[in-house]
């Protein structure tokens, strides 16, 4: 069986996971990237996390072409997942 990577643009399809360990020892994962990411705040790797989501994504969206057609959609998704978020 081969999992790869999601081709989903929806920005709601992907989790963010936070840990804390000790004092100032954080982590968030995202599993549908398989992409575990480390920090000293909460917020620090929740926003890093963030901004590599955003940015597969991105890199989803040019890799098929579409990032000139569906830019502003993609953006508009993008900023309903910051808001979803807070």
């Amino acid at each position: 069986m081969n999992i790869g990577k999601p081709t989903t643009t929806n920005p709601l399809d992907y989790e963010i996971l936070i840990r804390k360990k000790g004092e100032d020892q954080y982590a968030a994962y995202c599993p549908q990237l398989y992409t575990m990411l480390k920090g000293k705040e909460h917020e620090e790797v929740h926003d890093a996390m963030h901004k590599y989501i955003t940015h597969y994504i991105e890199q989803l969206l040019k890799s098929v072409g579409e990032l000139e057609s569906g830019h502003l959609a993609a953006r508009h998704t993008i900023n309903e997942f910051i808001d979803h978020l807070k």
